[in-house]
Protein backbone atom coordinates (compact mmCIF):
# COMPACT_ATOMS: atom_id res chain seq x y z
CA UNK A 1 0.00 0.00 0.00
CA UNK A 2 1.53 3.22 -1.17
CA UNK A 3 0.25 6.19 1.14
CA UNK A 4 2.65 8.72 -0.33
CA UNK A 5 4.22 9.45 2.56
CA UNK A 6 1.05 10.36 4.62
CA UNK A 7 1.81 10.20 8.56
CA UNK A 8 -0.64 8.51 11.02
CA UNK A 9 -1.73 9.19 14.94
CA UNK A 10 -3.15 6.39 17.07
CA UNK A 11 -5.52 7.53 19.32
CA UNK A 12 -6.20 5.36 22.20
CA UNK A 13 -8.92 5.68 25.16
CA UNK A 14 -9.08 3.30 28.01
CA UNK A 15 -12.49 3.94 30.13
CA UNK A 16 -11.86 1.76 33.00
CA UNK A 17 -14.52 1.59 36.27
CA UNK A 18 -13.73 4.47 38.78
CA UNK A 19 -15.02 1.62 41.66
CA UNK A 20 -12.19 -1.08 40.42
CA UNK A 21 -9.16 1.25 39.60
CA UNK A 22 -9.52 4.29 41.71
CA UNK A 23 -9.52 6.45 38.26
CA UNK A 24 -12.02 7.04 34.82
CA UNK A 25 -8.92 5.42 32.56
CA UNK A 26 -6.31 7.54 30.60
CA UNK A 27 -6.35 8.50 26.68
CA UNK A 28 -3.18 8.52 24.54
CA UNK A 29 -2.19 10.18 21.24
CA UNK A 30 1.21 9.03 19.54
CA UNK A 31 3.63 10.92 17.43
CA UNK A 32 2.75 11.14 13.81
CA UNK A 33 4.32 8.11 12.76
CA UNK A 34 4.58 6.09 9.11
CA UNK A 35 1.03 3.99 8.40
CA UNK A 36 3.42 0.55 8.84
CA UNK A 37 4.53 2.29 12.40
CA UNK A 38 1.10 2.85 13.70
CA UNK A 39 -0.64 -0.38 12.28
CA UNK A 40 2.10 -1.73 14.81
CA UNK A 41 1.32 -0.36 17.51
CA UNK A 42 -2.00 -0.77 16.92
CA UNK A 43 -1.49 -4.19 17.07
CA UNK A 44 0.69 -4.22 20.25
CA UNK A 45 -2.14 -2.25 22.21
CA UNK A 46 -4.79 -4.53 20.79
CA UNK A 47 -2.89 -7.54 22.22
CA UNK A 48 -1.75 -8.74 19.14
CA UNK A 49 2.44 -10.04 19.97
CA UNK A 50 2.96 -10.71 16.61
CA UNK A 51 2.08 -7.68 15.25
CA UNK A 52 -0.78 -8.27 13.08
CA UNK A 53 -3.15 -5.39 13.58
CA UNK A 54 -7.05 -6.58 13.12
CA UNK A 55 -8.80 -5.14 10.34
CA UNK A 56 -10.49 -1.75 10.17
CA UNK A 57 -9.66 1.57 11.26
CA UNK A 58 -11.45 1.56 14.70
CA UNK A 59 -11.44 -1.11 17.28
CA UNK A 60 -13.36 -1.18 20.62
CA UNK A 61 -11.79 -4.30 23.10
CA UNK A 62 -12.36 -5.43 26.55
CA UNK A 63 -10.04 -4.82 28.91
CA UNK A 64 -10.10 -5.09 32.82
CA UNK A 65 -12.33 -3.17 34.20
CA UNK A 66 -13.49 -1.44 31.25
CA UNK A 67 -12.80 -1.43 27.55
CA UNK A 68 -10.00 0.31 25.26
CA UNK A 69 -10.90 2.17 22.08
CA UNK A 70 -7.96 2.36 19.38
CA UNK A 71 -8.24 4.56 16.31
CA UNK A 72 -5.95 5.61 13.47
CA UNK A 73 -5.82 8.53 12.08
CA UNK A 74 -4.44 10.42 9.55
CA UNK A 75 -1.72 13.06 11.53
CA UNK A 76 -3.58 15.89 9.55
CA UNK A 77 -6.94 15.18 10.24
CA UNK A 78 -6.17 14.35 14.12
CA UNK A 79 -7.51 16.71 16.88
CA UNK A 80 -4.68 18.87 18.38
CA UNK A 81 -6.45 19.31 21.45
CA UNK A 82 -6.54 15.43 22.06
CA UNK A 83 -4.58 14.05 25.29
CA UNK A 84 -1.18 13.15 25.13
CA UNK A 85 0.13 10.91 28.18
Amino acid sequence: MNTNGERYVVRVEDAISPALAGHEGHAYLSPPQSREQALALVALLAGDSAGRPPEGERWTLAIAGGRRRIALLRADAARPDAPRS
